[in-house]
């Protein structure tokens, strides 16, 4: 008796071994492997030592972190953060801003159209964009561009740069936003960086932007209670003001005209006024380098916080 036969004795059925075109047909209707997953090629700007809310696709290039510092609307050192890209020899400097880039664009190439061509130009439907001038007086070109959505602007290093880094381009109008916009703070101890002190430093930006915004509340707040020698200008006598004069005649005048703070052009607060007295710190906003320039003193109380206790004049000579 065969082996069927016996499988049919006890009611089994038989069923033939699967063939190979069996499992060849079931293993085709598996589903189909995964790709590999891409290399992320963005890079995460927040997460650099200068941050920019903002992601880029380096295409090849590479990176490193700069700054530089600007004066902000109350005068005092802002640090701006520089994504610094280089490809093909050239750098772009990749920075955030706040201005209308449409209008900045536009104004630009109608104002220097006598100084430069556009050669090259890309933009993307989400409003990045980037160009290529190329300078009328020879073959040298640079370039600029941004990204509105993120806040943040590119443009050349150098004013002059060869016009073979056009792949730049493809690395500007990569930018897109990441996050909050980051705003450039004042950073105080640029701003004074000869006062070792925070403390000291803080109650100086303090009442500077106080003068600056004509805060009365808080610059009244940092005045020494025994209060403020000052000589007012032009070449008068020190007088002796307490705190409680200086909020009579603060309910008069602006803090810049109590105060004769007059800056040529604008304000820009600083520290560089030479070594000061031990428990002593000064600033000035006056950004001459020579002659004669107004003076704010601070001396530090026994409470360990720092009090405004003279507005006089320094004379730098020829040199500060």
């Amino acid at each position: 008796m065969t082996a069927t036969s016996l499988l049919v004795l006890f009611g089994c059925s038989a069923s033939p071994s699967p063939s190979d075109a069996a499992l060849a047909a079931a293993h085709s209707s598996s589903p189909p492997a995964t790709p590999p997953t891409q290399p992320e090629t963005r890079t995460d700007l927040t997460r650099r030592p200068s941050p920019i809310a903002a992601t880029v696709d380096l295409h090849g290039a590479s990176l490193t972190d700069d700054h530089w510092t600007e004066a902000d609307a109350n005068g005092l050192t802002t640090v701006i953060p520089i994504a610094a890209i280089t490809l093909a020899g050239a750098r772009m400097d990749i920075t955030p801003t706040t201005a209308d880039q449409s209008a900045d664009r536009d104004a630009d190439t109608k104002a220097n159209a006598h100084r430069f061509r556009v050669v090259a130009e890309q933009t993307t439907s989400s409003g990045e964009w980037a160009r290529l001038y190329q300078w009328r007086d020879g073959d040298l070109c640079f370039l600029t561009g941004g990204s509105p959505r993120a806040r943040a602007r590119c443009h050349s290093h150098e004013v002059k740069i060869s016009c073979s880094a056009q792949a730049l381009l493809d690395v500007c109008t990569s930018i897109a936003p990441n996050g909050s916009p980051i705003t450039p703070k004042a950073d105080l101890a640029a701003t004074f960086p000869a006062t070792a002190d925070p403390v000291a430093r803080a109650a100086m930006g303090a009442v500077a932007m106080a003068i600056m915004t004509d805060d009365h509340a808080t610059f009244e707040r940092y005045l020494a209670a025994t209060g403020v020698d000052m000589v007012p200008r032009p070449h008068r006598p020190r007088v002796h003001l307490t705190p409680r004069q200086i909020h009579d005649q603060l309910a008069r005048r602006s803090i810049t005209t109590l105060a004769s703070i007059e800056c040529q052009d604008r304000c820009v607060w600083s520290d560089n006024l030479g070594e000061q007295p031990d428990r002593r710190a000064a600033m000035t906003p006056d950004p001459a380098s020579f002659g004669m320039i107004r003076v704010l003193r601070f001396a530090r109380q026994v409470d360990a916080t720092w009090k405004l206790v003279a507005i006089d004049d320094q004379d730098l000579g020829n040199d500060r």
